[in-house]
């Protein structure tokens, strides 16, 4: 006989009727509340062809994050927590929520390019991070579209393309050699590189 998990058919009740779930509980049973869900919206998303890294994008989260609650190895806070409650009903209810429809802006979209460069080229993401001096949690968030660059990070992310583009090889940057409407315009930059989502 299937478990029933009680307390979080309770939340999900709430969720639906405008009020948030009870903080009275402890961190053990909102991990097993959570470990429910997390199998339930995973599923429910497989059905719908949505990806985990979509789910991570409608949430706001990192994709790990995703696999670290659904293993019980961390527990969100009650702000994720409730969004989760939401993206779940929303699944069950409503089928694909129109954020699913969600595309990088143009900076985070480059930073995929640059990255799926250095990739078709034989480097690794750790090497990558290496180069930019950043850690390969970021270089991941930056392939998966989940994190755009801050102003510095952009800066070398431009000159380690050029160094790919003219040399192809991945060389350790500290500043950017790109040109001021290179800075300002990623939109155009974009079309510098090879697209690797084959998207017009």
């Amino acid at each position: 006989m299937e478990h029933v998990n009680w307390g979080l058919i309770e939340d999900e009740i709430a969720i639906k009727a405008g009020k948030l779930p009870s903080a009275l509980v402890s961190r053990d049973e909102r991990r097993g509340r959570v470990k429910t869900l997390m199998a339930k919206m995973l599923g429910l998303a497989a059905k719908l062809n949505i990806s985990a890294t979509d789910l991570a994008r409608m949430l706001g989260v990192a994709r790990v994050d995703l696999y670290r609650w659904r293993d019980g190895v961390a527990v969100p806070g009650m702000k994720n927590y409730c969004e989760l409650l939401r993206l779940c009903l929303a699944l069950e209810t409503k089928g694909t929520p129109r954020v699913v429809r969600f595309k990088p802006k143009p900076k985070a979209r480059v930073a995929q390019q640059i990255i799926f460069l250095a990739t078709r080229l034989g480097y690794k993401q750790y090497q990558v991070a290496d180069a930019l001096g950043v850690s390969k949690g970021t270089v991941s968030r930056w392939r998966y579209g989940e994190e755009e660059p801050n102003a510095p990070d952009w800066s070398k992310l431009l000159a380690l393309m050029e160094s790919l583009q003219s040399t192809g090889r991945l060389l350790i940057v500290s500043k950017s050699t790109a040109s001021k409407q290179d800075l300002e315009e990623p939109g155009k930059l974009g079309a510098k590189l090879s697209n690797p989502y084959g998207e017009k």
